[in-house]
């Protein structure tokens, strides 16, 4: 659903099913953002976001969950996304964030 909506938004959009297969994904395509949920199997989003940092420092993440972490991530410096929501994710927001991130 939500690669539909960004793509509604023209976001070129590229799904990952779990964290490895993202990283995998980030580390051949290097996209622009990365947007992940926390809760993933195989890899949770904040270990890919550590992934991610290492292989590029300056890389674009945001993470969302429906379960109420941010007091966790904002405590770990290699932790901190770029951009945090809660589920049920407000499309326009969102889009609002990635926007502000990509400029």
């Amino acid at each position: 659903m939500l690669n539909r909506a960004l793509g509604f938004f023209g976001y070129d959009v590229i799904e990952a099913t779990n964290g490895r297969e993202a990283l995998t994904l980030f580390n051949q395509v290097h996209p622009d953002i990365v947007v992940s949920d926390i809760y993933m199997p195989v890899m949770n989003g904040i270990h890919l976001l550590r992934a991610i940092r290492k292989a590029q420092e300056n890389a674009k993440v945001v993470l969302m969950t429906g379960y109420g972490h941010f007091a966790q991530l904002a405590a770990d410096e290699n932790s901190r996304p770029d951009g945090y929501f809660e589920k049920p994710v407000y499309i326009p927001q969102l889009v609002a964030t990635m926007e502000e991130l990509l400029d």
